[in-house]
């Protein structure tokens, strides 16, 4: 009890010292100390059993009704972990958050500070930090995207009945302009590989770099300024020819040069395009991972099945974020990909899949390719047309003991919330696939 008392005692006198400091400066003159509640807060709170779910509910309660926002959340926060299914708590608690500005300053924030180099900048958007060196207009819409995907696991989890609870600070992203500065980034983190992007749970930060460093965007652009410089070969030609009377050659390198650049426009939207999808689903799949987390959907006492986590995140992959995304809008390259496995015989039996541990999954990448697209078409169809399974399987997840379940733990989770796992496996497959 005494580890709750201080910092809210604490954060109460911080409150009060700017609050009374900054009236006394618009007034002239302190308010009168019988109108500011935050005096009998302070009061309240000495008496207060902070073990008492009920009496810290209704101290929360009285700060909300009098605006003391920062202290009700904390409150609120409390109850929750003495008693994770009030309702009244949940409910306050996420009306609070609507209209309460997110503390900027965190414990994630100051950690990547000394991670990232001074150079890097501060973007700030209404519910996250971004620290990077990257170009500041692209930086920009991968705030409005990650902006974009909080907005779309709220709506998520309203409709899911998925227990979360609201942010406790801005979200921390940290963003590189190169990938190879990402890539030494990510190995101190213990993080390697051929990847895009990543959250790191200890630090609670989301890391991912500029696209136009990705090595396929990057390869592509060197392939069309080679054609280009071709083409431009082949237009010094053409005028060379024409300056010696070469008509008909001249003629035939012009057509040639056309053909060539109607092809390089259409390679280049291709490639603009791959790297406009990237960019997005790479910034929404890792801000989704965060949220998960961030907000106790999945816990980090427990290790979630690895299926369960890429799945969560690759069901609210978009390349139209203007738009609704989540698990009942299709991502076009997941459904296309889970066809092609399913056209292979590759889906892996649930059985198997559910107590699969992440070594199994992702032994080659072939296997690693199965793993996202199966997860995918499996948790979407789960959270859509087995919505009460799927938000108990996720409780029952979070209640289970610290660290690694085994695979017998796992399928019996699994099984206590959906029942027979084969059962299961056949209604799935015939909404998927129609056999």
């Amino acid at each position: 009890m005494q580890r709750w008392r201080v910092p809210i005692a604490a954060m109460v006198l911080a409150v009060t010292t700017t609050a009374v400091a900054q009236e006394a400066r618009d007034a002239g003159t302190p308010p009168p100390i019988a109108e500011d509640p935050r005096p009998e807060f302070a009061e309240r709170l000495t008496t207060l059993d902070l073990d008492d779910p009920r009496g810290v509910l209704r101290l929360a309660q009285w700060a909300y009704g009098r605006g003391l926002l920062d202290e009700a959340d904390a409150l609120y926060r409390r109850v929750l972990q003495l008693r994770p299914g009030d309702e009244a708590a949940y409910h306050d608690l996420w009306h609070l958050s609507r209209g309460r500005e997110l503390p900027r300053e965190s414990e994630s924030l100051e950690k990547a500070r000394t991670r990232v180099p001074d150079t890097f900048r501060e973007l700030e958007t209404r519910r996250y930090v971004i620290l990077s060196d990257a170009d500041p207009g692209w930086l920009t819409d991968q705030g409005q995207r990650l902006e974009r995907s909080y907005e779309q696991f709220v709506r998520f989890v309203n409709r899911s009945g998925v227990r979360a609870v609201p942010p406790r600070h801005k979200l921390v992203a940290v963003v590189f302009n190169q990938r190879s500065d990402f890539q030494a980034f990510a190995k101190r983190d213990g993080t390697g590989g051929r990847i895009a992007g990543y959250y790191r749970q200890p630090e609670d930060r989301l890391v991912f770099y500029h696209v136009e460093s990705n090595e396929n965007v990057a390869a592509a652009r060197a392939e069309l300024d080679r054609s280009l410089s071709e083409i431009d070969d082949l237009y010094k030609a053409s005028r060379r020819a024409g300056s010696v009377g070469q008509r008909a050659d001249a003629a035939a390198m012009r057509a040639e040069m056309t053909r060539r650049m109607d092809r390089w426009h259409q390679r280049a939207g291709a490639v603009d395009e791959f790297a406009r999808q990237q960019s997005i689903s790479v910034t929404v799949h890792e801000a989704i991972h965060q949220l998960m987390f961030h907000t106790g959907v999945q816990s980090a006492r427990v290790q979630h099945p690895l299926w369960l986590s890429e799945g969560l995140a690759t069901m609210f992959e978009t390349d139209e974020p203007h738009l609704p995304f989540g698990p009942r809008h299709d991502y076009a390259p997941r459904r296309i990909g889970f066809y092609a496995i399913a056209d292979r015989d590759l889906i892996v039996p649930l059985r198997s899949f559910i107590g699969a541990t992440p070594q199994q999954l992702t032994g080659t990448p072939a296997a690693t390719v199965v793993l996202y697209h199966q997860a995918y078409a499996l948790v979407s169809w789960l959270a859509v047309h087995e919505k009460r399974g799927f938000a108990e399987y996720l409780r029952r997840l979070n209640d289970l003991p610290a660290g690694v379940p085994s695979a017998s733990t796992q399928l019996a989770t699994f099984e206590a919330a959906f029942g027979d796992i084969e059962r299961l496996e056949r209604r799935w497959l015939r909404h998927e696939l129609g056999d």
